[in-house]
């Protein structure tokens, strides 16, 4: 039997956030990651890096001290290997993430039979950190172009309000503004609206009665597929913030 819709605890949105924006501001700041050609690809994986080592040591159920140990020790030494061999091409390198997960969680292993007080998921869906996931790639939509300080900002801005209100009941949400994004990024003139989006779907989310998983597909089926060129056109159309709200209401109702 699984448990739907579980809340992400305080304490791991916290910790995450915080984390998140240091990791941000260690990679922004280091002018050798900077000059790197595939620097956000660099910034990308740290992050995911970053994920594994939380997700891995929550599921052991480890002390809040040793999550945040190991998390500053996993992004300081990403970037100290990119700095001193990643960025040197020298040809016998592990991908600095493999380096860091193998230095800083090696030795944990998720069927430890000492680990008797796991926090066991097998009963949540989705998973917590596949909605922490899900939500980050959202509000940092990696492949579109935005600076790492750019990113800074959209997560303070919004990760917390996100993960806090829209990652439980509302969690399949994502699907509807995953389709927007995917069909707008294509216009470079999306990126002066990403914030503008982000702000009024997630107004609009919490404002709104509680869409079931079944409303959430019967929208995007309606929306995306049977009437994607009207969405379409209307996305291309788009030239001030409040033509946004004229978007979610066609996409809404």
């Amino acid at each position: 039997m699984f448990i739907l819709h579980m809340k992400i605890p305080k304490y791991i949105i916290d910790m995450y956030r915080v984390h998140f924006h240091i990791y941000l501001d260690f990679m922004e700041k280091s002018t050798t990651v900077n000059q790197m050609e595939n620097e956000n690809e660099i910034v990308y994986y740290g992050w995911k890096m970053l994920l594994q080592i939380m997700s891995i040591m929550y599921v052991l159920n480890r002390s809040n001290k040793d999550i945040n140990t190991s998390l500053q020790e996993g992004y300081m030494l990403y970037l100290e290997y990119i700095e001193r061999i990643y960025s040197k091409n020298i040809m016998t390198q592990l991908s600095p993430s493999i380096f860091v997960l193998k230095t800083v969680i090696g030795q944990l292993r998720l069927d430890d039979p000492l680990a008797t007080n796991k926090n066991n998921e097998e009963t949540i869906d989705p998973l917590l950190f596949t909605r922490i996931t899900k939500w980050t790639n959202v509000i940092s939509l990696w492949d579109c172009e935005f600076t790492t300080s750019d990113r800074q900002i959209l997560n303070v801005a919004f990760l917390t309000n996100y993960l806090e209100r829209l990652a439980s009941e509302q969690y399949d949400t994502y699907q509807i503004i995953e389709n927007i994004q995917e069909i707008w990024k294509k216009n470079k003139a999306y990126v002066n609206y990403h914030v503008v989006l982000l702000d009024k779907f997630y107004k609009r989310m919490i404002a709104s009665p509680i869409l079931t998983k079944n409303q959430v597909e019967s929208i995007c089926l309606e929306k995306f597929i049977e009437k994607r060129e009207y969405t379409t056109t209307i996305i291309n159309n788009i030239q001030y913030n409040h033509d946004v709200d004229v978007l979610l209401t066609w996409i809404l109702t």
